[in-house]
């Protein structure tokens, strides 16, 4: 089967004031297709953070080829918000009902929660997204730390 992972991470900034996405593709060998990093110097809570960054990575599922498409979150309380099907009358509810709605309408997407240690490759690049912001890696350029933490990932 041809699958592709699509992992995700935020990170709220203090200084500078933001809060910043990290989204990874890697291909059913788990080797990097593309990754995102993006800034936003809006300041949210985490949870609105984490909600924000999987809404991003579904926005990017239309781009992607395969047959089945995994998005990972280390936010357990997104990832069960999403998948619940409770409403919720408040900013993040909305941005949960947008995460339905495309999840909904891509049917071949699963969000699924994975371990933080097992989404460093997103967490790195959240945490770089203050310094790299906006921009769009693919395997023949990515930071030397993105490409140790796929290495990692891969020896296991």
């Amino acid at each position: 089967m041809n699958e592709v992972k699509i992992s995700v991470d935020a990170a709220v900034f203090k200084e500078p004031e933001g809060v910043g996405f990290g989204i990874v593709i890697r291909d059913s060998d788990g080797l990097l297709v593309t990754a995102k990093t993006l800034f936003n110097s809006q300041l949210v809570a985490p949870l609105m953070a984490e909600a924000l960054g999987i809404k991003e990575a579904l926005s990017w599922c239309d781009q992607v080829q395969g047959e089945r498409i995994i998005v990972e979150t280390d936010c357990l309380a997104a990832a069960q918000a999403i998948r619940s099907s409770c409403p919720m009358s408040s900013h993040f509810g909305l941005v949960v009902e947008e995460c339905r709605s495309l999840l909904k309408r891509l049917q071949k997407i699963l969000l699924r929660f994975i371990k933080r240690s097992a989404n460093m490759i997103a967490h790195s690049l959240a945490r770089g997204s203050c310094i790299y912001p906006d921009r769009i890696f693919d395997r023949s350029f990515v930071t030397i730390q993105v490409q140790n933490c796929i290495e990692l990932d891969l020896s296991h």
